[in-house]
Order: C-alpha cells, then sequence, then structure tokens
C-alpha cells in the first residue's frame, strides 16, 4: 500500500510481542529504486524512531 501523497509505503503487519532487549528482524523486498535514490528511511515498529538505510 502507498499513502495518498506516495512517500510511505506499508505492507500488511503482523502483531510481535517482544520485550526490552530482544531482538526482532524484518525482511522486506523492494523493486530497485531510480539510479539517483542512495538511501531508504524505514521503520520497522510504529511509533519508534526511523533509521535512514544506504542503498548499496
Amino acid at each position: 500500500m502507498v499513502s495518498g501523497t506516495g512517500v510511505k509505503a506499508a505492507t500488511s503487519s503482523q502483531e510481535v510481542k517482544f520485550l526490552p532487549g530482544q531482538t526482532i528482524y524484518g525482511y522486506a523486498v523492494f523493486a530497485a529504486p531510480p539510479p539517483d535514490v542512495t538511501a531508504v528511511t524505514l521503520s520497522l515498529v510504529e511509533g519508534t524512531p526511523t533509521v535512514e538505510v544506504e542503498l548499496r
């Protein structure tokens, strides 16, 4: 799903319960972005700070 502004994409979510200090891994697959895109901003858990990820 892409938001009306086209700047936020989200997939269906699964409820994951975890405790402080636990590590949770998230995996995603994206279509190749245009060549001038060098990074994406991710938010794996709603309400937490986003993370800037460099594309290689």
